[in-house]
Protein backbone atom coordinates (compact mmCIF):
# COMPACT_ATOMS: atom_id res chain seq x y z
CA UNK A 1 0.00 0.00 0.00
CA UNK A 2 2.86 2.41 0.83
CA UNK A 3 4.35 1.72 -2.60
CA UNK A 4 1.00 2.44 -4.25
CA UNK A 5 0.57 5.74 -2.36
CA UNK A 6 4.08 6.81 -3.31
CA UNK A 7 3.36 6.07 -6.98
CA UNK A 8 0.03 7.93 -6.91
CA UNK A 9 1.70 10.97 -5.30
CA UNK A 10 4.35 10.94 -8.03
CA UNK A 11 1.69 10.78 -10.70
CA UNK A 12 -0.18 13.72 -9.16
CA UNK A 13 3.00 15.80 -9.03
CA UNK A 14 3.82 15.03 -12.65
CA UNK A 15 0.22 15.23 -13.89
CA UNK A 16 0.54 18.71 -15.39
CA UNK A 17 3.78 17.74 -17.09
CA UNK A 18 1.99 14.87 -18.82
CA UNK A 19 -0.58 17.20 -20.33
CA UNK A 20 1.45 20.30 -21.05
CA UNK A 21 5.10 19.33 -21.55
CA UNK A 22 6.64 21.30 -24.42
CA UNK A 23 9.03 18.68 -25.73
CA UNK A 24 10.09 15.06 -25.55
CA UNK A 25 13.30 16.21 -23.91
CA UNK A 26 11.35 17.88 -21.08
CA UNK A 27 9.06 14.88 -20.58
CA UNK A 28 10.46 11.48 -21.69
CA UNK A 29 7.10 9.80 -21.01
CA UNK A 30 4.47 12.06 -22.61
CA UNK A 31 6.41 14.90 -24.25
CA UNK A 32 5.94 16.14 -27.81
CA UNK A 33 8.68 15.64 -30.39
CA UNK A 34 9.99 18.86 -31.94
CA UNK A 35 9.92 17.33 -35.42
CA UNK A 36 7.38 14.82 -36.82
CA UNK A 37 8.24 11.19 -36.09
CA UNK A 38 6.81 8.35 -38.17
CA UNK A 39 6.05 4.96 -36.60
CA UNK A 40 5.41 2.13 -39.05
CA UNK A 41 2.88 -0.53 -38.03
CA UNK A 42 1.15 -3.58 -39.46
CA UNK A 43 -2.44 -4.43 -38.53
CA UNK A 44 -4.87 -7.30 -38.76
CA UNK A 45 -8.52 -6.32 -38.96
CA UNK A 46 -11.17 -4.57 -40.98
CA UNK A 47 -11.61 -0.82 -41.00
CA UNK A 48 -15.05 0.81 -40.77
CA UNK A 49 -17.33 0.09 -43.70
CA UNK A 50 -18.77 3.61 -43.65
CA UNK A 51 -15.34 5.25 -43.76
CA UNK A 52 -15.72 6.84 -40.33
CA UNK A 53 -12.29 5.62 -39.31
CA UNK A 54 -9.23 3.89 -40.75
CA UNK A 55 -6.16 2.43 -39.10
CA UNK A 56 -4.21 5.56 -40.05
CA UNK A 57 -6.95 8.10 -39.29
CA UNK A 58 -8.91 7.59 -36.08
CA UNK A 59 -9.25 8.84 -32.53
CA UNK A 60 -5.90 7.38 -31.52
CA UNK A 61 -3.76 8.40 -34.47
CA UNK A 62 -5.11 11.96 -34.46
CA UNK A 63 -4.36 12.27 -30.75
CA UNK A 64 -0.85 10.89 -31.21
CA UNK A 65 -0.12 13.34 -34.03
CA UNK A 66 -1.44 16.35 -32.15
CA UNK A 67 -0.10 15.47 -28.72
CA UNK A 68 3.21 13.77 -29.53
CA UNK A 69 3.90 14.73 -33.17
CA UNK A 70 3.88 11.01 -34.01
CA UNK A 71 2.48 10.02 -37.39
CA UNK A 72 1.27 6.45 -37.95
CA UNK A 73 2.03 4.70 -41.24
CA UNK A 74 0.34 1.33 -41.80
CA UNK A 75 2.55 -0.85 -43.97
CA UNK A 76 -0.13 -3.45 -44.60
CA UNK A 77 -3.38 -4.87 -43.25
CA UNK A 78 -3.87 -8.63 -43.39
CA UNK A 79 -7.55 -8.83 -42.34
CA UNK A 80 -7.25 -12.51 -41.33
CA UNK A 81 -4.94 -14.42 -38.98
CA UNK A 82 -3.79 -16.73 -41.76
CA UNK A 83 -2.96 -13.85 -44.07
CA UNK A 84 -1.21 -12.01 -41.24
CA UNK A 85 1.02 -14.96 -40.44
CA UNK A 86 1.92 -15.36 -44.12
CA UNK A 87 2.69 -11.68 -44.61
CA UNK A 88 4.69 -11.44 -41.42
CA UNK A 89 6.77 -14.51 -42.31
CA UNK A 90 7.55 -12.89 -45.67
CA UNK A 91 8.45 -9.61 -43.95
CA UNK A 92 10.92 -11.50 -41.76
CA UNK A 93 12.53 -13.12 -44.81
CA UNK A 94 12.77 -9.82 -46.69
CA UNK A 95 13.87 -7.83 -43.63
CA UNK A 96 11.02 -5.40 -44.16
CA UNK A 97 9.62 -5.30 -40.65
CA UNK A 98 7.46 -2.67 -38.93
CA UNK A 99 8.78 -0.57 -36.08
CA UNK A 100 6.51 -2.29 -33.57
CA UNK A 101 6.69 -6.09 -33.42
CA UNK A 102 4.49 -8.48 -31.47
CA UNK A 103 6.23 -11.84 -31.56
CA UNK A 104 5.89 -15.38 -30.34
CA UNK A 105 8.75 -17.20 -28.64
CA UNK A 106 10.22 -18.65 -31.82
CA UNK A 107 10.08 -15.36 -33.73
CA UNK A 108 11.63 -13.47 -30.83
CA UNK A 109 14.57 -15.82 -30.56
CA UNK A 110 15.18 -15.85 -34.30
CA UNK A 111 15.04 -12.08 -34.75
CA UNK A 112 17.04 -11.32 -31.62
CA UNK A 113 19.81 -13.72 -32.66
CA UNK A 114 19.90 -12.07 -36.08
CA UNK A 115 20.30 -8.60 -34.56
CA UNK A 116 16.92 -7.41 -35.83
CA UNK A 117 15.56 -6.23 -32.47
CA UNK A 118 16.38 -2.98 -30.70
CA UNK A 119 18.06 -3.17 -27.31
CA UNK A 120 15.39 -1.57 -25.12
CA UNK A 121 17.26 -1.65 -21.82
CA UNK A 122 17.90 2.07 -21.54
CA UNK A 123 14.74 3.12 -23.39
CA UNK A 124 12.66 1.06 -20.98
CA UNK A 125 14.18 2.73 -17.92
CA UNK A 126 13.93 6.24 -19.35
CA UNK A 127 10.77 6.22 -21.46
CA UNK A 128 8.23 3.91 -19.82
CA UNK A 129 6.24 5.89 -17.27
CA UNK A 130 5.95 4.60 -13.68
CA UNK A 131 2.40 3.26 -13.65
CA UNK A 132 2.84 1.15 -16.77
CA UNK A 133 6.22 -0.05 -15.56
CA UNK A 134 5.34 -0.94 -11.97
CA UNK A 135 1.65 -1.83 -12.07
CA UNK A 136 1.43 -3.62 -15.38
CA UNK A 137 4.72 -4.84 -16.84
CA UNK A 138 6.57 -5.64 -13.62
CA UNK A 139 3.46 -7.15 -12.06
CA UNK A 140 3.69 -10.03 -14.54
CA UNK A 141 4.90 -13.43 -13.29
CA UNK A 142 8.66 -13.59 -12.88
CA UNK A 143 8.99 -16.17 -15.67
CA UNK A 144 7.35 -13.76 -18.11
CA UNK A 145 9.53 -10.85 -17.05
CA UNK A 146 12.77 -12.80 -17.37
CA UNK A 147 11.86 -13.91 -20.88
CA UNK A 148 12.38 -10.32 -22.06
CA UNK A 149 16.13 -10.47 -21.42
CA UNK A 150 19.02 -11.93 -23.37
CA UNK A 151 22.44 -11.84 -21.71
CA UNK A 152 21.18 -9.31 -19.21
CA UNK A 153 19.82 -6.88 -21.81
CA UNK A 154 16.13 -6.18 -22.42
CA UNK A 155 14.92 -6.82 -25.97
CA UNK A 156 11.20 -7.00 -25.29
CA UNK A 157 8.34 -6.11 -23.04
CA UNK A 158 6.65 -9.40 -22.31
CA UNK A 159 3.03 -10.08 -21.50
CA UNK A 160 2.15 -13.18 -19.54
CA UNK A 161 0.65 -16.16 -21.28
CA UNK A 162 -1.23 -17.11 -18.11
CA UNK A 163 -4.88 -16.29 -17.41
CA UNK A 164 -7.03 -16.92 -14.34
CA UNK A 165 -10.08 -17.94 -16.33
CA UNK A 166 -11.56 -21.37 -16.81
CA UNK A 167 -14.86 -23.00 -17.68
CA UNK A 168 -17.94 -22.08 -15.66
CA UNK A 169 -21.08 -24.09 -15.05
CA UNK A 170 -24.31 -22.44 -16.21
CA UNK A 171 -27.51 -23.97 -14.78
CA UNK A 172 -31.04 -22.94 -15.75
CA UNK A 173 -32.53 -21.53 -12.57
CA UNK A 174 -36.13 -22.28 -13.48
CA UNK A 175 -35.36 -25.95 -14.18
CA UNK A 176 -33.54 -26.34 -10.88
CA UNK A 177 -36.27 -24.51 -9.00
CA UNK A 178 -38.95 -26.70 -10.56
CA UNK A 179 -37.23 -29.75 -9.06
CA UNK A 180 -36.56 -28.10 -5.71
CA UNK A 181 -32.84 -28.91 -5.98
CA UNK A 182 -29.93 -27.08 -4.37
CA UNK A 183 -26.89 -26.04 -6.37
CA UNK A 184 -24.61 -29.05 -6.86
CA UNK A 185 -21.35 -29.24 -4.93
CA UNK A 186 -19.75 -32.20 -6.74
CA UNK A 187 -19.54 -33.22 -10.37
CA UNK A 188 -21.58 -36.31 -9.60
CA UNK A 189 -24.38 -34.12 -8.23
CA UNK A 190 -24.17 -31.87 -11.30
CA UNK A 191 -24.50 -34.80 -13.69
CA UNK A 192 -27.39 -36.22 -11.67
CA UNK A 193 -29.09 -32.82 -11.86
CA UNK A 194 -28.70 -32.80 -15.64
CA UNK A 195 -30.20 -36.28 -15.83
CA UNK A 196 -33.10 -35.16 -13.65
CA UNK A 197 -33.81 -32.26 -16.02
CA UNK A 198 -34.17 -34.84 -18.79
CA UNK A 199 -36.10 -37.40 -16.78
CA UNK A 200 -38.64 -34.78 -15.68
CA UNK A 201 -39.16 -33.54 -19.24
CA UNK A 202 -37.55 -30.14 -18.71
CA UNK A 203 -34.53 -30.64 -20.99
CA UNK A 204 -33.68 -32.94 -23.85
CA UNK A 205 -30.07 -33.64 -22.85
CA UNK A 206 -28.11 -33.65 -19.59
CA UNK A 207 -24.91 -32.39 -21.23
CA UNK A 208 -24.01 -31.58 -24.82
CA UNK A 209 -20.92 -31.79 -27.01
CA UNK A 210 -20.00 -30.92 -30.58
CA UNK A 211 -17.58 -32.50 -33.04
CA UNK A 212 -14.77 -30.57 -31.29
CA UNK A 213 -14.85 -32.12 -27.85
CA UNK A 214 -11.86 -30.26 -26.38
CA UNK A 215 -10.60 -26.74 -26.84
CA UNK A 216 -14.00 -25.25 -27.69
CA UNK A 217 -15.03 -22.68 -25.13
CA UNK A 218 -18.68 -22.88 -26.13
CA UNK A 219 -19.17 -26.45 -24.92
CA UNK A 220 -16.56 -29.16 -24.53
CA UNK A 221 -15.32 -31.76 -22.05
CA UNK A 222 -12.96 -29.54 -20.07
CA UNK A 223 -15.21 -28.91 -17.05
CA UNK A 224 -15.95 -32.59 -16.52
CA UNK A 225 -12.33 -33.56 -17.18
CA UNK A 226 -11.06 -31.04 -14.63
CA UNK A 227 -13.46 -32.44 -12.05
CA UNK A 228 -11.76 -35.81 -12.38
CA UNK A 229 -8.22 -34.44 -12.44
CA UNK A 230 -7.64 -34.39 -16.20
CA UNK A 231 -6.66 -31.28 -18.14
CA UNK A 232 -7.23 -31.36 -21.91
CA UNK A 233 -4.44 -30.01 -24.08
CA UNK A 234 -1.84 -29.26 -21.41
CA UNK A 235 1.26 -30.72 -19.80
CA UNK A 236 1.39 -31.26 -16.04
CA UNK A 237 4.05 -32.33 -13.60
CA UNK A 238 3.92 -36.01 -12.67
CA UNK A 239 4.79 -37.55 -9.35
CA UNK A 240 8.38 -38.07 -10.52
CA UNK A 241 8.79 -34.37 -11.38
CA UNK A 242 8.69 -35.05 -15.12
CA UNK A 243 6.15 -33.48 -17.43
CA UNK A 244 3.39 -35.69 -18.75
CA UNK A 245 0.68 -34.87 -21.25
CA UNK A 246 -2.46 -34.88 -19.10
CA UNK A 247 -4.79 -36.49 -21.70
CA UNK A 248 -2.61 -39.62 -21.61
CA UNK A 249 -3.25 -40.17 -17.89
CA UNK A 250 -5.77 -42.49 -16.29
CA UNK A 251 -7.78 -39.49 -15.07
CA UNK A 252 -8.68 -38.72 -18.68
CA UNK A 253 -9.77 -42.33 -19.09
CA UNK A 254 -12.14 -41.84 -16.15
CA UNK A 255 -13.62 -38.66 -17.63
CA UNK A 256 -14.12 -40.31 -21.01
CA UNK A 257 -15.96 -43.20 -19.37
CA UNK A 258 -18.33 -40.69 -17.73
CA UNK A 259 -19.21 -39.30 -21.17
CA UNK A 260 -19.40 -42.77 -22.71
CA UNK A 261 -21.97 -43.83 -20.13
CA UNK A 262 -24.01 -40.66 -20.62
CA UNK A 263 -24.01 -41.26 -24.36
CA UNK A 264 -25.07 -44.88 -24.00
CA UNK A 265 -27.94 -43.85 -21.73
CA UNK A 266 -29.16 -41.18 -24.17
CA UNK A 267 -28.25 -38.17 -22.03
CA UNK A 268 -25.98 -36.70 -24.75
CA UNK A 269 -27.23 -35.95 -28.25
CA UNK A 270 -26.71 -39.04 -30.48
CA UNK A 271 -25.43 -36.95 -33.39
CA UNK A 272 -22.93 -34.79 -31.46
CA UNK A 273 -20.06 -36.13 -33.57
CA UNK A 274 -21.37 -34.17 -36.57
CA UNK A 275 -22.73 -31.12 -34.75
CA UNK A 276 -21.21 -27.64 -34.55
CA UNK A 277 -21.67 -24.46 -32.52
CA UNK A 278 -24.87 -23.47 -34.36
CA UNK A 279 -26.49 -26.62 -32.98
CA UNK A 280 -25.48 -25.59 -29.45
CA UNK A 281 -27.10 -22.19 -29.90
CA UNK A 282 -30.32 -23.85 -31.05
CA UNK A 283 -30.35 -26.22 -28.06
CA UNK A 284 -29.96 -23.28 -25.66
CA UNK A 285 -32.64 -21.14 -27.28
CA UNK A 286 -35.07 -24.06 -27.56
CA UNK A 287 -34.66 -25.01 -23.89
CA UNK A 288 -33.22 -28.43 -24.77
CA UNK A 289 -30.33 -28.06 -22.35
CA UNK A 290 -30.25 -26.90 -18.73
CA UNK A 291 -26.52 -27.23 -17.98
CA UNK A 292 -23.54 -25.77 -19.85
CA UNK A 293 -19.82 -26.08 -19.10
CA UNK A 294 -18.66 -23.04 -21.02
CA UNK A 295 -16.40 -20.01 -21.22
CA UNK A 296 -17.42 -16.76 -19.52
CA UNK A 297 -18.50 -15.04 -22.73
CA UNK A 298 -21.56 -17.28 -23.01
CA UNK A 299 -23.15 -14.98 -20.42
CA UNK A 300 -23.21 -12.24 -23.07
CA UNK A 301 -24.05 -14.46 -26.06
CA UNK A 302 -26.17 -16.44 -26.75
CA UNK A 303 -27.44 -15.72 -23.24
CA UNK A 304 -29.58 -14.15 -22.07
CA UNK A 305 -32.65 -15.73 -23.60
CA UNK A 306 -36.20 -14.70 -22.82
CA UNK A 307 -39.54 -16.42 -22.43
CA UNK A 308 -42.63 -15.65 -24.51
CA UNK A 309 -43.45 -12.69 -22.25
CA UNK A 310 -40.04 -11.10 -22.71
CA UNK A 311 -38.75 -12.05 -19.28
CA UNK A 312 -35.09 -13.03 -19.05
CA UNK A 313 -34.63 -16.70 -18.20
CA UNK A 314 -32.11 -16.72 -15.38
CA UNK A 315 -29.14 -19.08 -15.14
CA UNK A 316 -27.18 -19.85 -11.97
CA UNK A 317 -23.41 -19.80 -12.40
CA UNK A 318 -21.04 -21.88 -10.29
CA UNK A 319 -17.39 -22.88 -10.51
CA UNK A 320 -16.56 -26.31 -11.84
CA UNK A 321 -17.15 -28.68 -8.90
CA UNK A 322 -14.71 -31.47 -8.09
CA UNK A 323 -15.60 -35.12 -8.35
CA UNK A 324 -16.13 -36.67 -4.95
CA UNK A 325 -13.24 -39.00 -5.85
CA UNK A 326 -10.75 -36.17 -6.55
CA UNK A 327 -8.67 -35.19 -3.53
CA UNK A 328 -6.30 -32.88 -5.46
CA UNK A 329 -8.75 -30.67 -7.34
CA UNK A 330 -7.67 -27.95 -9.75
CA UNK A 331 -9.28 -26.04 -12.59
CA UNK A 332 -7.45 -25.38 -15.80
CA UNK A 333 -6.26 -21.82 -16.39
CA UNK A 334 -5.17 -20.52 -19.76
CA UNK A 335 -1.75 -20.16 -21.32
CA UNK A 336 1.79 -21.29 -20.60
CA UNK A 337 5.30 -19.92 -20.44
CA UNK A 338 5.58 -20.97 -24.08
CA UNK A 339 2.70 -18.67 -25.05
CA UNK A 340 4.23 -15.43 -23.75
CA UNK A 341 3.97 -12.50 -26.19
CA UNK A 342 7.08 -10.45 -26.90
CA UNK A 343 6.49 -6.78 -27.69
CA UNK A 344 9.60 -5.53 -29.44
CA UNK A 345 10.96 -2.68 -31.53
CA UNK A 346 12.71 -3.06 -34.88
CA UNK A 347 16.46 -2.41 -34.63
CA UNK A 348 16.10 -0.11 -37.65
CA UNK A 349 13.54 2.10 -35.88
CA UNK A 350 14.97 5.62 -35.58
CA UNK A 351 12.93 6.50 -32.50
CA UNK A 352 12.19 3.53 -30.23
CA UNK A 353 11.10 6.04 -27.59
CA UNK A 354 8.23 7.08 -29.89
CA UNK A 355 6.89 3.51 -29.91
CA UNK A 356 7.05 3.44 -26.12
CA UNK A 357 5.20 6.78 -26.04
CA UNK A 358 2.23 5.03 -27.68
CA UNK A 359 2.28 2.39 -24.93
CA UNK A 360 2.33 5.06 -22.22
CA UNK A 361 -0.63 6.85 -23.71
CA UNK A 362 -2.73 3.72 -24.21
CA UNK A 363 -2.14 2.60 -20.64
CA UNK A 364 -2.71 6.04 -19.15
CA UNK A 365 -6.12 6.66 -20.73
CA UNK A 366 -7.58 3.18 -20.26
CA UNK A 367 -5.90 1.71 -17.17
CA UNK A 368 -4.33 4.38 -14.96
CA UNK A 369 -6.91 5.64 -12.42
CA UNK A 370 -5.22 9.07 -12.22
CA UNK A 371 -5.02 9.72 -15.97
CA UNK A 372 -7.92 7.73 -17.40
CA UNK A 373 -9.99 9.07 -20.27
CA UNK A 374 -12.12 6.05 -21.08
CA UNK A 375 -14.93 8.23 -22.41
CA UNK A 376 -12.79 9.18 -25.40
CA UNK A 377 -10.48 6.17 -25.72
CA UNK A 378 -12.46 3.12 -24.62
CA UNK A 379 -16.18 3.39 -25.34
CA UNK A 380 -17.72 6.53 -26.78
CA UNK A 381 -21.47 7.09 -26.76
CA UNK A 382 -22.98 9.00 -29.67
CA UNK A 383 -25.91 11.40 -29.33
CA UNK A 384 -28.28 8.67 -30.52
CA UNK A 385 -27.08 6.35 -27.76
CA UNK A 386 -24.99 4.14 -30.05
CA UNK A 387 -21.75 3.00 -28.42
CA UNK A 388 -18.48 3.05 -30.36
CA UNK A 389 -15.67 0.73 -29.17
CA UNK A 390 -12.88 3.25 -29.65
CA UNK A 391 -10.32 0.99 -27.98
CA UNK A 392 -10.65 -1.38 -30.94
CA UNK A 393 -9.40 1.34 -33.31
CA UNK A 394 -5.94 1.42 -31.69
CA UNK A 395 -3.47 0.18 -34.34
CA UNK A 396 -0.69 -0.43 -31.81
CA UNK A 397 -0.87 -2.57 -28.64
CA UNK A 398 -4.47 -2.07 -27.49
CA UNK A 399 -4.35 -3.30 -23.93
CA UNK A 400 -1.98 -2.54 -21.08
CA UNK A 401 -3.97 -3.97 -18.22
CA UNK A 402 -3.14 -4.96 -14.69
CA UNK A 403 -2.64 -8.75 -14.76
CA UNK A 404 -5.86 -10.70 -14.21
CA UNK A 405 -7.86 -7.47 -14.22
CA UNK A 406 -11.22 -9.17 -14.84
CA UNK A 407 -10.70 -11.57 -11.94
CA UNK A 408 -9.70 -8.71 -9.66
CA UNK A 409 -12.69 -6.71 -10.90
CA UNK A 410 -14.91 -9.54 -9.68
CA UNK A 411 -13.46 -9.00 -6.20
CA UNK A 412 -13.63 -5.18 -6.32
CA UNK A 413 -17.26 -5.10 -7.45
CA UNK A 414 -18.25 -7.60 -4.77
CA UNK A 415 -16.57 -5.41 -2.16
CA UNK A 416 -18.36 -2.34 -3.51
CA UNK A 417 -21.71 -4.12 -3.38
CA UNK A 418 -20.92 -4.84 0.28
CA UNK A 419 -20.35 -1.11 0.85
CA UNK A 420 -16.57 -0.99 0.42
CA UNK A 421 -16.56 1.33 -2.60
CA UNK A 422 -13.06 2.73 -1.98
CA UNK A 423 -11.49 0.00 -4.12
CA UNK A 424 -13.31 1.14 -7.25
CA UNK A 425 -10.88 4.06 -7.62
CA UNK A 426 -7.92 1.71 -8.10
CA UNK A 427 -8.84 0.74 -11.68
CA UNK A 428 -11.14 2.29 -14.30
CA UNK A 429 -12.31 -1.23 -15.11
CA UNK A 430 -13.56 -1.72 -11.56
CA UNK A 431 -15.78 1.35 -11.76
CA UNK A 432 -17.00 0.51 -15.28
CA UNK A 433 -18.21 -2.92 -14.30
CA UNK A 434 -19.68 -1.72 -11.01
CA UNK A 435 -21.71 0.80 -13.01
CA UNK A 436 -22.86 -2.00 -15.34
CA UNK A 437 -24.00 -4.07 -12.36
CA UNK A 438 -25.88 -1.07 -11.00
CA UNK A 439 -27.68 -0.71 -14.33
CA UNK A 440 -28.95 -4.27 -13.96
CA UNK A 441 -30.06 -3.78 -10.37
CA UNK A 442 -31.86 -0.56 -11.30
CA UNK A 443 -33.59 -2.29 -14.22
CA UNK A 444 -34.76 -5.10 -11.93
CA UNK A 445 -36.13 -2.61 -9.42
CA UNK A 446 -37.94 -0.72 -12.18
CA UNK A 447 -39.26 -3.87 -13.81
CA UNK A 448 -37.62 -2.79 -17.07
CA UNK A 449 -37.53 -5.98 -19.17
CA UNK A 450 -35.40 -4.47 -21.93
CA UNK A 451 -32.98 -3.02 -19.39
CA UNK A 452 -32.71 -6.34 -17.59
CA UNK A 453 -31.93 -8.14 -20.84
CA UNK A 454 -29.36 -5.53 -21.89
CA UNK A 455 -27.46 -5.65 -18.59
CA UNK A 456 -27.94 -9.29 -17.50
CA UNK A 457 -24.73 -10.54 -19.07
CA UNK A 458 -22.42 -8.05 -17.34
CA UNK A 459 -24.25 -8.65 -14.06
CA UNK A 460 -23.61 -12.37 -14.37
CA UNK A 461 -19.95 -11.71 -15.10
CA UNK A 462 -19.26 -9.18 -12.34
CA UNK A 463 -22.26 -9.04 -9.97
CA UNK A 464 -20.64 -10.23 -6.76
CA UNK A 465 -21.10 -13.66 -5.17
CA UNK A 466 -22.16 -16.18 -7.78
CA UNK A 467 -20.83 -14.16 -10.72
CA UNK A 468 -18.28 -15.62 -13.13
CA UNK A 469 -15.32 -13.45 -12.23
CA UNK A 470 -15.90 -13.47 -8.50
CA UNK A 471 -15.95 -17.25 -8.75
CA UNK A 472 -12.63 -17.04 -10.58
CA UNK A 473 -11.30 -14.73 -7.87
CA UNK A 474 -12.13 -17.30 -5.21
CA UNK A 475 -10.40 -20.02 -7.25
CA UNK A 476 -7.38 -17.72 -7.73
CA UNK A 477 -7.30 -16.77 -4.04
CA UNK A 478 -7.45 -20.43 -3.04
CA UNK A 479 -4.66 -21.39 -5.47
CA UNK A 480 -6.98 -23.73 -7.38
CA UNK A 481 -5.78 -22.91 -10.89
CA UNK A 482 -3.39 -25.22 -12.70
CA UNK A 483 -1.51 -24.07 -15.80
CA UNK A 484 0.18 -25.70 -18.73
CA UNK A 485 3.73 -26.52 -17.58
CA UNK A 486 5.13 -26.27 -21.12
CA UNK A 487 7.98 -23.75 -21.26
CA UNK A 488 8.93 -23.79 -24.93
CA UNK A 489 8.00 -25.35 -28.25
CA UNK A 490 10.54 -27.03 -30.50
CA UNK A 491 10.36 -27.27 -34.29
CA UNK A 492 9.25 -30.87 -33.81
CA UNK A 493 6.48 -29.63 -31.55
CA UNK A 494 5.20 -27.22 -34.19
CA UNK A 495 5.44 -29.93 -36.83
CA UNK A 496 3.69 -32.70 -34.90
CA UNK A 497 1.24 -31.00 -32.59
CA UNK A 498 -1.58 -30.41 -35.06
CA UNK A 499 -1.80 -34.03 -36.18
CA UNK A 500 -1.55 -35.29 -32.60
CA UNK A 501 -4.44 -33.09 -31.52
CA UNK A 502 -6.53 -34.17 -34.48
CA UNK A 503 -5.92 -37.82 -33.63
CA UNK A 504 -6.76 -37.12 -29.99
CA UNK A 505 -10.10 -35.49 -30.80
CA UNK A 506 -11.02 -38.27 -33.25
CA UNK A 507 -10.33 -40.93 -30.66
CA UNK A 508 -12.38 -39.15 -27.99
CA UNK A 509 -15.39 -38.87 -30.30
CA UNK A 510 -15.19 -42.50 -31.40
CA UNK A 511 -14.59 -43.74 -27.86
CA UNK A 512 -17.63 -41.92 -26.49
CA UNK A 513 -19.80 -43.09 -29.40
CA UNK A 514 -18.46 -46.64 -29.24
CA UNK A 515 -17.74 -46.65 -32.97
CA UNK A 516 -14.31 -48.24 -32.70
CA UNK A 517 -12.62 -50.91 -30.61
CA UNK A 518 -9.47 -48.95 -29.74
CA UNK A 519 -8.96 -48.98 -25.99
CA UNK A 520 -7.70 -45.99 -24.05
CA UNK A 521 -4.39 -47.75 -23.47
CA UNK A 522 -4.01 -48.34 -27.21
CA UNK A 523 -4.80 -44.68 -27.88
CA UNK A 524 -2.04 -43.60 -25.50
CA UNK A 525 0.46 -45.91 -27.17
CA UNK A 526 -0.51 -44.66 -30.62
CA UNK A 527 -0.17 -41.06 -29.44
CA UNK A 528 3.37 -41.78 -28.29
CA UNK A 529 4.18 -43.64 -31.51
CA UNK A 530 2.94 -40.73 -33.65
CA UNK A 531 5.45 -38.33 -32.08
CA UNK A 532 4.22 -37.91 -28.52
CA UNK A 533 7.19 -39.82 -27.16
CA UNK A 534 9.63 -37.49 -28.93
CA UNK A 535 7.86 -34.42 -27.61
CA UNK A 536 7.74 -35.86 -24.10
CA UNK A 537 11.52 -36.36 -24.22
CA UNK A 538 12.05 -32.81 -25.48
CA UNK A 539 9.85 -31.05 -22.93
CA UNK A 540 11.70 -32.96 -20.19
CA UNK A 541 15.19 -32.36 -21.56
CA UNK A 542 16.16 -29.91 -18.81
CA UNK A 543 14.27 -31.54 -15.96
Amino acid sequence: MKKLLTLLLALCLFGSAFAFADSAEDDPWFGKFDEPVTVRLVVNGAESEDGSWTWEDNEWTREWLERFNIKIEVMWNANTDEAYNTKFAMAMLEDDLPDLLVLNQKQFRELQAAGKLADLTDYYEENIYPYLKEKVIEAQPESAQQAAFVDGRRYAITTSGFGTVSRSIFIRHDYREALGEELPTTMEELIDLGKAFVDEGLAKYALILTDTVTGSGYVDMQAVCNAYGAYPGIWIEGEDGKLVYSPTTENMHTALDVYKELYEEGYIQPTFATEVSDNVTAYIKNGDIGILGSDFWVATWPLPITDEDGNVIDWDIISVPASETNEDFHVQGTGSAASISYICVNAKCEHPEAVLRLFNHTCSVNTDPELQDTEHFHTFKKDDGTEVSVHMHNPAVRYWSVPNVNTLTGWAVKEALDGNTQYLAEQPHYQQQYDNVQKYLAAVEAGDKDGIKASWGMYKLFGGVGSVFYNFYELYNNDTFIFDALTEKSEDYDRLWGSLQQYENTFYVNYICGTEDTTFEEFVQSWYDMGGELLTQQVNADR
